[in-house]
């Protein structure tokens, strides 16, 4: 009896280390992204991070912006920067060469353009993150700046602090073991949202009940002050207006604030740049562009590339 104990428990013990050898190799557990806290505009992702998660690479650069080193403006070459939250930001699920940003520039250095396109984001960011970040770091050159909004940004709930370092969608350190990053991350939230318990994540900053003419108001105002800072740089803005599933099924948005958004990239001498119709045509014909219900899969991060290439933009 002892002996098949300790059989078992040295089984036992190498199937564990095989779990978290291939939880490491083959998945990229245990090595998150990592972000940083700052009291100016929350938070954002750790400079110089190169690594792989879930067989997709995923690299930061030396500003923190999941692009390449920064490349001269010397000569023709100028800069496009892309700011937004998950949708830019591409997540762990996307490839970063499939990230719009990154389709845009192929596009422009096929046509013979020497852009470099920056990706300035973060899941969970919100307009005022990214306003305050664009306040406190810039806009890196750029000549062009895409602000990508959609439902969720424009229509703020209650301001929330994401705790940086205790939600596990948020860590600043690596977890001790790849496993233990697994359970905690992925397979202990989606347990207790089937229970209808709460998890240790960050409460979710806009519900159906955020569609308020006050919080609109709020968001538009936001918006309106980024166009700004954009255009004391000295750069174009763009908006780029993406719908959630629910409303590019039916190819209309919650509310009628087209025109709002329009008239604001056009008093700068910008553009609005509207999704909703590549994304409404796409789900008519059976095809996919998003990977759930707001975020982009490869194909509609290449809807957004084309549909940005399609401007006159710098």
């Amino acid at each position: 009896m002892k002996r098949n104990v300790l059989i078992a428990a040295g089984l036992l013990v190498i199937l564990l280390i095989l779990a978290e050898v291939g939880s490491r190799v083959f998945f990229g557990l245990g090595s998150p992204p990592l972000v940083y806290a700052n009291t100016k505009f929350g938070y954002a992702f750790r400079p110089n991070q190169s690594l792989k998660r879930f067989g997709h690479p995923i690299s930061y650069n030396e500003q923190g912006l999941r692009s390449e080193p920064l490349r001269p403006t010397t000569g023709t070459a100028y800069r496009i920067l892309c700011v937004g939250g998950s949708v830019t930001n591409g997540g762990a699920l996307v490839d970063q060469a499939d990230t719009y940003p990154y389709q845009l520039e192929r596009i422009l250095s096929a046509k013979g353009d020497k852009a470099q396109v920056l990706n300035a984001s973060a899941v969970g960011w919100t307009l005022m993150n990214e306003y305050s970040f664009l306040e406190d770091k810039g806009i890196f050159g750029a000549r062009v700046v895409v602000l990508e909004v959609g439902t969720r940004t424009l229509y703020p709930g209650t301001a929330t602090s994401f705790a940086v370092g205790a939600d596990p969608n948020l860590p600043d350190h690596k977890p001790p073991l790849a496993m233990l990053e697994a359970i905690d991350r992925y397979l202990l939230p989606r347990i207790l949202r089937k229970l209808g318990m709460s998890s240790a994540e960050a409460p979710q900053v806009w519900s159906d009940r955020s569609v308020t003419l006050e919080n609109y108001q709020r968001g538009l105002g936001t918006l309106k002050a980024m166009v700004a800072l954009v255009s004391r740089f000295g750069a174009k803005p763009i908006i780029l207006l993406t719908p959630d599933k629910d409303e590019a099924v039916p190819g209309q948005y919650r509310a009628e604030y087209q025109k709002d958004l329009s008239d604001l990239a056009a008093s700068a001498n910008g553009k609005l740049v509207d999704l909703m119709p590549a994304w409404h045509t796409a789900l008519s014909q059976g095809r996919e562009p998003l990977r759930d219900s707001v975020d982009p899969n490869s194909e509609g991060n290449q809807s957004i590339a084309q549909a940005l290439a399609a401007e006159p933009l710098p």
